[in-house]
């Protein structure tokens, strides 16, 4: 984690974090932010465009509502390779595609972001999901990102509010 909104202020500890070899990137949430174009504010794209220089990945937890902005982030900042965590966290307990569907799309079209598998089940309702519903979201993603694009993500410990490892 990094204050990306800081800047050119976090300089230093991008600095500290390169110093270990096993850091490969930022993880900022997003997610908790009211507003949905946070992610666009002059500070935050600074700090986001400063991960180039260390050779960062960029990992977006957000809602599926922050999409828009996020596309937009992602073009704004082309050096750096972003990482949507949890597919833009859909609303699975609802069962809608749409808008997700749409924005999903759009954010795929850019060739410097890559995509997580994870944190779906979470995103349904924790007592009653079945995978079944899963996989509508699942087979978009794939679709859009293709199979060099779509990573694999435990998201343990956050998975056990519904469901074990092995599930």
């Amino acid at each position: 984690h990094v204050a990306l909104e800081n800047g050119a202020a976090i300089r230093p500890a991008l600095q500290a974090l390169a110093a270990n070899p096993l850091v490969k990137g930022v993880r900022r949430l997003l997610q908790a932010e009211s507003d949905p174009g946070f992610c666009l504010r002059p500070g935050f794209l600074e700090g986001v465009a400063a991960l180039a220089d260390f050779d960062f990945t960029c990992d977006l937890c957000v809602r599926h509502e922050q999409l828009p902005a996020v596309s937009e982030l992602v073009r704004r900042v082309p050096a750096v390779q972003f990482i949507l965590d949890h597919l833009g966290k859909p609303p699975v307990r609802d069962g809608q595609m749409e808008p997700w569907r749409g924005h999903l799309a759009v954010l795929a079209a850019l060739p410097n972001v890559a995509c997580k598998l994870s944190g779906l089940a979470t995103e349904a309702d924790l007592d009653l999901w079945e995978p079944r519903q899963l996989r509508p979201y699942l087979r978009h993603a794939l679709d859009c990102f293709g199979f060099q694009r779509l990573l694999f993500g435990s998201d343990w410990p956050v998975i056990t509010l519904a469901a074990d490892y092995r599930e």
